[in-house]
């Protein structure tokens, strides 16, 4: 099993007790945020990675991460990155929680979402919450 099936597993089993009543406390979203990078440090060992621990994952990680929409709404979420290519995102990849839609990948978000919600979403920003060694992105800004 591949490191990102690893640690998908452990999402699957994390968003299956959230209470989406309170995705938008930030708190609340400060603990999940906390549960996801423990989850990814138990998968790679520590709160980075890098191209040697994407091998298996043909350079890819998902990365736990906040998400921030155009309009300043913050959502915790997970980007696909492409480690060997300096962390490029896999957009489509892009999985966030949300009250109204619960755990949801931005592929899905556009079939599901009205127009406006996807104008408010649009662009969005993402501050990775595990270093991604060799990529200009920190986890103190967003990118």
């Amino acid at each position: 099993m591949s490191k990102i099936e690893r640690f998908t597993t452990i999402v699957d089993i994390l968003m299956r007790s959230v209470d989406r009543e309170k995705t938008e406390e930030l708190s609340y979203r400060q603990t999940l945020a906390n549960d996801l990078k423990t989850a990814f440090v138990s998968v790679y060992g520590k709160s980075s990675v890098n191209a040697d621990d994407c091998v298996s994952d043909d350079g890819y990680a998902l990365i736990p991460c906040f998400i921030k929409n155009s309009v300043g709404m913050e959502f915790v979420g997970l980007v696909d990155i492409c480690v060997l290519d300096g962390g490029e995102l896999n957009a489509e990849c892009t999985q966030f929680l949300t009250k109204p839609y619960g755990w949801v990948t931005l592929s899905r978000m556009k079939e599901i979402a009205t127009e406006t919600e996807l104008a408010l979403f649009y662009p969005f920003k993402y501050k990775p919450l595990v270093n991604i060694e060799g990529c200009y992105k920190t986890d103190a800004q967003y990118s």
